[in-house]
Parts: structure tokens; sequence; C-alpha cells
């Protein structure tokens, strides 16, 4: 009595008697086909990786080799149903779709673009400063100069502060004088005066004038105005009195 390679089945000689018990059996045996039982652990020896599993799927293989092998190989094939768009999710051992990774792409192309556009903005707009800042810059000197050209004139016509005290009669230089003194003043009990100094040419002669003006007068609804000038008698220079205009 011999077996066949695969299924074992008894297989009787010519001079061989048939047993019913290898008859059932064998029956047994085909039957287990119709729903074969077989390792379905999941793990095969020499099955590591998809390569290796396609290695085993050769003609004459057992079916119970076959499905066997099946289960091994599967852990090593990718499935539609395990495909996710890792967009949406932060686990990086899942595998990504291919229109995932596409979207992926194109959002990056897009910000990528976008920010080269910023770079370039941002660089005309620092040039557009450099430029402008070096204009302000220049306009700022001439307006600096300006006012120091122009301003020196005006500071003739200001009011010089003199000392309080000071004589009136030393005010001699033509200008404006604020000041707080009684020494040959307009009158007493005086505040603080304004004086106005010109030089004046009538006929052929130059003359010193004195307009002071109290900038200050108790009870008064207005300033009091005052006026005198140098005069030149026999060579002698000097001042006249105080006259009240206003």
């Amino acid at each position: 009595m011999t077996e066949t390679t695969n299924l074992e089945l008894k297989k009787p000689e010519k001079t061989n008697f048939v047993s019913i018990g290898d008859f059932n059996l064998n029956s047994d045996k085909i039957d287990k086909l119709g729903a074969p039982e077989f390792d379905d652990s999941g793990v095969v020896d020499g099955i590591t990786d998809f390569t290796t599993y396609l290695s085993t799927l050769v003609s004459g293989s057992s079916i119970f080799n076959f499905f066997r092998n099946l289960k091994a190989g599967f852990q090593y094939v990718l499935h539609v149903g395990q495909l996710v768009n890792n967009t949406v999710t932060n686990n990086d051992n899942l595998p990504a779709s291919a229109s995932a990774v596409y979207k992926l792409q194109q959002s990056l192309n897009t910000t990528n673009s976008n920010l080269a556009d910023l770079d370039s903005a941002v660089t005309s707009i620092s040039n557009d400063l450099t430029t402008n800042l070096a204009d302000l810059d220049s306009a700022v000197t001439s307006i600096s100069n300006d006012l120091t050209t122009n301003i020196k004139p005006v500071t003739s016509r200001i009011a010089n502060f003199v000392t309080d005290g000071t004589d009136y009669d030393t005010l001699s230089q033509p200008g404006w004088y604020y000041i707080y003194s009684t020494a040959h003043a307009p009158a007493s009990n005086l505040g603080r005066v304004l004086v106005r100094v010109e030089s004046i040419y009538v006929n052929g002669n130059w003359y010193t004038t004195q307009k002071a003006v109290e900038l200050y007068s108790a009870g008064a609804i207005q300033p009091k105005v005052y006026e005198r000038w140098i005069t030149n008698i026999n060579g002698t220079f000097s001042w006249t009195s105080w006259i009240q205009t206003v």
C-alpha cells in the first residue's frame, strides 16, 4: 500500500486488498478540501516581506501551505481600506493615499509661491523705505539748513533778555529788549517792559529812539507806551524825557 504525494491518500497496489477503513480515510481527507484547516497564525518562517511571499506562490504547492502562506503574506500587502488621508491624522505609521499626497504637494507649492511673492513684496517695501528714508533725511537736512540760515535774522528781531536793573540809557544798540528796571525808566512801578531801539535817518542825520511798552499795567485796559530819543546839543548826546504816547 502506497500513499499519494500531496494528500497522502492510501493507494493500493494490485496485490493489496481494498480496506473499507482506507477508503473512508481517503474520503475524509478529500472532504476536508471543502473547508481546509491550516496554520492561521500569520507567521511563516521565510516570509518577511511581500517579495519573499511571492516566491512561495509556485506550482505544486499544497493547498494547506497556500492558505497558510497567504495569511502570512497579507500583512505585507497594502489594502485600499488601509489608505488614509494623512492630512487628517498625525499617525506617521499610517500609509498615505496618492490623493492626499498630491493635495499636500499642491498646498506646499501654493505656500511656496505665496512666500516667494511675500519675499518680493517685503524686498520692494524695504527698497522703498530705504529710498524714502534717504529722501526724508535729505529733506530734514535741507529744512535744518534753511532754519539755521533763516532763524538768524529772525533772532535779531526777537527781544534780547538783559539783566534786570540795567539802565535804560545804556540801551542804544538797535533791537528789542525785555527788561525789568527802574534806572531811567519811563515811569515808576513798571512791570516787565519791552523796549524797541531804532536808528532813524532824518535829513542827513541818524537818530536813536526808544519805544517802551509796559507788558502789564495793573487796572489798565491796554498797555502803556512810552517814547524818547537821543538829542545832540553842542556835541553832547543825551536822552530826552519819556513821553507817554498811549
